[in-house]
């Protein structure tokens, strides 16, 4: 489906759509975690109730025509503008799991606070298709993504989504991964940390506070959580019989001093244990970390 504004609808309503639906793409999280969040202050701590405001919020000020009809031939500008409706440049699903997949486009708000999603009725104008339809199947009308249960992980599609008769046609690949093939995948929190020269756990002011791995091998570093912002995104690289895990940085916005990109892994009673290596110091004179503890707080597709 595509939430937009509708006169025949109430509009408190479209906005909670709206949002619940750009929430549940960036962060699996049911929506009454999402606006349990919100009532009890931590919007700024949990990047799916961010995501909750920034549905209002989109949903309000980006409004397009009609609810699920195809206006043909489309803008040219929208065209110019249509991408898939995710922050990365892949999806990724577990044996057995499902996604709608959506195209949206950015419209510019003018305002300090950025840019938001603005999901475009596009409806009709799409056709999906998958370039392997032996373990997975996909809807070519609505782009209902079904990944079979026993499909091994490991696998990658591509899936393609065909606007307007090939007018434009966008390609994004599907990765399929499981908690043994890929145990990092997921989003994490920083618990705890410990100093590189004495080894005993200390208190930072900038603690990690979204930690993730994806399974096509990205990985992404904030301290502090807003909008689309991270730290600095990296390569990572698992060797699961060793437990090794090593990091390269591609691209920083704050890049932190005295990183040891290589070290070592373990999950211990749901904690993911960093260890011997260094995400970084971002403030000076702070004590660097050789060792991370972090929970997991959510996954994505």
């Amino acid at each position: 489906m595509r939430y937009l504004l509708a006169g025949s609808l109430p509009f408190g309503v479209v906005l909670i759509l709206g949002a619940h639906k750009l929430a549940r793409q960036s962060l699996s999280i049911d929506k009454d975690t999402a606006f349990e969040t919100l009532k009890k202050g931590n919007l700024f701590r949990n990047r799916a109730a961010r995501v909750v405001v920034a549905g209002f919020i989109a949903t309000f000020l980006c409004v397009g025509s009609g609810l699920g009809q195809c206006e043909s031939p489309l803008d040219q500008q929208l065209i110019g503008e249509l991408t898939f409706d995710t922050l990365y440049s892949s999806y990724q699903l577990q044996p057995g799991e499902t996604i709608d997949l959506n195209l949206s486009t950015q419209c510019c708000l003018g305002l300090s606070i950025g840019c938001c999603l603005a999901l475009k009725p596009v409806g009709e104008c799409t056709v999906w298709s998958l370039d392997d339809s032996s373990f997975a199947k996909i809807d070519p009308k609505t782009g209902l993504l079904t990944v079979e249960q026993t499909v091994p992980p490991g696998q990658v599609l591509t899936v393609t989504a065909s606007i307007e008769n090939g007018r434009k046609v966008l390609t994004i690949p599907v990765f399929i991964y499981n908690a043994d093939t890929h145990p990092l995948v997921g989003v994490w929190s920083e618990s705890a940390r410990f100093s590189c020269q004495t080894g005993e756990q200390f208190e930072t002011s900038e603690p990690i506070r979204e930690l993730i791995f994806r399974a096509d091998g990205t990985m992404f570093v904030t301290r502090f959580l807003f909008e689309t912002y991270h730290d600095y995104t990296a390569i990572y690289e698992v060797k699961l019989n060793k437990r090794k895990v090593s990091f390269t940085i591609q691209q920083a916005n704050m890049l932190p001093k005295r990183i040891d990109g290589a070290g070592r892994f373990k999950l211990v009673d749901g904690l993911l244990v960093l260890k011997e290596l260094s995400l970084g110091r971002f403030t000076a004179g702070e004590t660097t970390a050789c060792r991370y503890e972090f929970k997991r707080v959510g996954t994505q597709h």
